[in-house]
């Protein structure tokens, strides 16, 4: 035993649960609720039941290799499926549409919508669960009409707003099921997919080969006489419905015969909706009772019941392929062939399995959200801490920068004590240095003194290098260099002329008076010369610093 799915039988409309089935691929386990007392402990009951259901869950489960559930599969007792006006398909703004129904006059609210803005319906098609928040999981199945009557089209409305669109919903009084999962929940089981029987046949009875845009439809007997049917396009549920015959007349043909009119009425008016038609029919009937007289009448037809089904359904529809299976026992049947066709997981929309339900959260979640708690938590508590700090830094800034300041007071008191009252004091400060710059700095029209003493080594080198030279005068000023020399010929004259003004000086150039003359000088005869030279303008690059 693997897989297995837990189907939920139920009564009171889906209210009160009756006994679960564990039905596996090859076996099952069935559990019973205990009877119902008081109208006053009814809720306390339900609650216990839910309880000891998945108790017995979890220790059944406990005895194979998979300790959970492939599917929830809840019984159709009160489940409804009809047309439903809305511009969305939110599950919330669905159950809103419908608790608005329920106060207006079912008679000013008509299926088609008229005289009523988005064309709300009567909410008693639906149910009286329908109508109280959280009685019943409200979903759209997906399937839609526009304004042309095509399936799966939408409607246009002006800009801005809304288009209200008929769609198929399915609204199934969920109270046991919610209990029962959070039950499984605090067991430590995950939540597995949530489904009505009648999705399980739309998926279940799709054969694989079947094209999917072929439309099939479903009919399904059960031994207490209720009858399912579901219309399913590619094992996506379209439409679905359920009608009750008496048990005791199951295996008549004449209840066979009531069966199929009330069929055929419902179908056509889902057919006008959607505008398809079945192209495949399967019943699904119980085996007659061993007891029963019709079913021994005549050994040609042991199953007059599902004869005559099967013969008026391929009346009434003619062009669709009837096909007809006796089983001992059809909702186990129809779970198993669902478990061996494939995993009964969700595929995300109300088509395949009530979502609302199978996304419920659960233990998961609520760590999940427990541990962002603490996230922000631990988060607040950082950014408080950093608050914190940045306080303190900013009350220590605010006292260095106290302290400066009575720092700066004390140096500027203590340079002058009037600036203790000035209202800007580095600006009086900065008023005082200018003054003393400007006392400070020489007049303008004051040269400055040349490098005398720099020019005489220099000039007195320069002479000492040159043979037959002698010095007569020398005078350095600060006006103006000069110096007079006797040489003993003009090749002499012309070397010192060179080496002055070959030699590096702040002296621009070194100048003769004159031609040379002949003087006697010490009891000889030598050439005289004066060499006079410039001190550069200090006003120019260049000048003596």
């Amino acid at each position: 035993m693997s897989a297995r799915v837990a189907y939920l039988e139920r009564a009171d409309r889906g209210g009160r649960l009756l006994g679960l089935r564990l039905i596996a691929g090859r076996g099952e386990a069935s559990w019973r609720a205990t009877p119902t007392g008081s109208d006053e402990d009814a809720a306390a009951r339900i609650a216990e039941d839910a309880e000891r259901a998945a108790d017995w869950v979890r220790e059944e489960l406990g005895k194979g290799a998979k300790r959970e559930l492939a599917a929830i599969c809840l019984d159709p007792d009160g489940a409804v499926c009809s047309w439903l006006t809305t511009p969305t398909s939110d599950p919330s703004a669905l159950a809103a549409t419908l608790r608005q129904a329920s106060l207006t006059d079912a008679g000013a609210s008509p299926i088609d919508g008229g005289g009523m803005e988005h064309g709300l319906v009567a909410a008693a098609a639906f149910g009286p669960d329908a109508q109280i928040p959280g009685g019943a999981t409200v979903e759209a199945l997906g399937t839609n009409r526009d304004s042309g009557g095509a399936l799966g089209g939408s409607a246009h409305a002006g800009a801005g707003v809304a288009a209200a669109t008929r769609r198929a919903v399915i609204s199934a009084p969920d109270t046991p099921a919610r209990l029962f999962l959070d039950q499984l929940d605090r067991l430590g089981m995950p939540t597995p997919p949530v489904m009505t029987l009648w999705h399980a046949m739309a998926r279940a009875w799709t054969p694989p080969e079947a094209p999917s845009d072929e439309t099939q439809s479903v009919v399904l007997v059960e031994p207490s006489g209720r009858v399912a049917w579901c219309w399913s396009r590619d094992g996506a549920l379209l439409a679905a419905g359920r009608l009750r015959l008496p048990a005791a007349r199951l295996h008549d043909p004449a209840a066979a015969e009531q069966a199929i009119s009330r069929l055929n009425t419902e179908w056509l008016a889902w057919s006008a909706q959607l505008g398809v038609h079945p192209s495949r029919l399967a019943c699904v009937t119980p085996e007659p009772d061993e007891g029963d007289a019709d079913s021994t009448e005549a050994p040609a037809s042991e199953a007059p019941f599902a004869d005559t089904l099967a013969r008026g359904l391929r009346r009434a529809w003619p062009s669709a392929q009837v096909e007809l299976a006796t089983l001992r026992d059809p909702v186990g049947a129809t779970l198993r062939q669902l478990l061996a066709t494939d995993a009964p997981e969700s595929a995300g929309d109300a088509a395949h399995g009530l979502q609302t339900l199978s996304a419920r959260p659960g233990r998961a979640h609520r760590g999940m959200y427990r541990w962002l708690a603490a996230a922000i938590g631990a988060a607040a508590v950082l950014v408080a801490l950093i608050g914190w700090r940045v306080r303190a830094t900013a009350r220590d800034a605010r006292a260095d920068a106290e302290a400066l300041r009575d720092q700066r007071r004390d140096l500027l008191v203590e340079h002058d004590p009037r600036l203790e009252r000035a209202r800007r004091p580095i600006d009086e400060l900065r008023s005082q240095l200018g003054a003393l710059q400007s006392q400070s700095q020489l007049p303008s029209n004051v040269r400055p003194l040349s490098p005398v003493m720099g020019e005489l080594d220099a000039v007195t080198l320069v002479l000492q290098g040159i043979e037959g030279v002698e010095l007569l005068s020398l005078n350095f000023s600060q006006v103006l260099p000069q110096l007079e020399i006797a040489v003993p010929d003009v090749a002499t004259y012309e070397a010192v002329r060179e080496s002055l003004n070959a030699i590096p000086s702040q002296v621009e150039s070194w100048t003769s008076g004159g031609p040379p003359s002949q003087q006697r000088v010490g009891g000889e005869v030598k050439l005289k010369a004066v060499f006079r030279g410039d001190w550069p303008d200090p006003n120019q690059a260049g000048g003596p610093l």
